[in-house]
């Protein structure tokens, strides 16, 4: 088969293997627990993935067009970026902590987007590099840690939901870590 035409079959795998995670977790939740839960459950996602999007601002694009244009500077261009755009974690910390008034739940909620923070700033050395198989391990890694998650957890809370997706995202984390910083 032809490199290039692999290259994109599992681009488009890694694509798609996100939104069917969530996809499965919604399903799972409504049809097995409770679609209040889902519902209450949705607003802590949205908010997550809110302050994630304004993290991930200047990451892929902006480190792609500098890796092509200098790519002996790879490392330097992706921890300067890294670095300028982790400054915005404490922000993203008080703006938590001001919207949940349990500390402990802001607590779960910052890991998550701490996590997400590291999952999404391996991006753009995923796509230059085309390493897109380590993206799509990481991804089935942290669904078969959910379903695990569910066939343990006979009483699901959003509490439980969160920590499920903290530690989720965290393995996918590490596994990418691992992979491009080892």
């Amino acid at each position: 088969m032809n490199k290039h035409l692999v290259h994109i079959t599992i681009n488009a795998i890694r694509s798609f293997i996100g939104p069917l995670s969530m996809f499965i977790v919604s399903y799972v939740v409504v049809n097995f627990y409770n679609k209040d839960l889902w519902g209450e459950f949705v607003v802590e996602l949205l908010f997550v993935n809110l302050i994630a999007h304004f993290l991930k601002w200047g990451n892929k694009d902006y480190l792609l067009r500098s890796f092509s244009k200098k790519p002996a500077k790879i490392q330097t261009l992706f921890y300067q970026n890294l670095f300028v755009r982790g400054l915005f974690l404490l922000p993203a910390f008080l703006i938590i902590v001001v919207f949940n008034l349990d500390l402990n739940k802001a607590f779960l909620i910052f890991l998550w987007v701490l996590g997400l923070f590291i999952y999404q700033s391996a991006e753009s050395l995923i796509i230059y590099s085309k390493k897109f198989t380590i993206q799509v391990i990481a991804e089935v890694v942290g669904l078969i840690f959910i379903i695990v998650f569910f066939t343990i957890n006979e009483v699901v809370s959003t509490t439980n939901l969160i920590q499920m997706f903290v530690v989720s995202t965290w393995i996918k984390s590490l596994i990418i870590l691992f992979r491009f910083f080892s």
